[in-house]
């Protein structure tokens, strides 16, 4: 990419405690993530990064977003898991098997 437009915001997920639902939500996103964007532009070639928001809101911005593990509630990811068949004996295999086939 050559140019970066940028609005300083992403969808995320959070937990709703007295709904108890997760939701997506847009915010604006951590500085860190701001530098990643950055980093697309001129990849390949000379870019530029242009950001579509003030000074002081970047200031206001945290460094880093808070662990996705704190956002959400764990119930969730252990639904997940349960789909997908993961326990503890055939967690590593998965990826094994994608190594046999060669599926990385």
């Amino acid at each position: 990419m050559v140019y970066v437009l940028d609005a300083g915001r992403s969808r995320t997920t959070f937990f709703n405690e007295q709904t108890m639902i997760s939701a997506l939500r847009t915010v604006w996103y951590s500085k860190a993530n701001g530098f990643q964007r950055r980093g697309r532009a001129g990849r390949c070639r000379p870019g530029v990064w242009y950001r579509l928001f003030t000074s002081l809101q970047w200031e206001a911005m945290d460094e880093y977003e808070l662990p996705e593990m704190q956002r959400s509630p764990l119930e969730e990811l252990c639904l997940e898991a349960i789909k997908r068949h993961v326990t503890r004996e055939t967690y590593g295999k998965h990826e094994e098997r994608k190594v046999e086939n060669g599926v990385i």
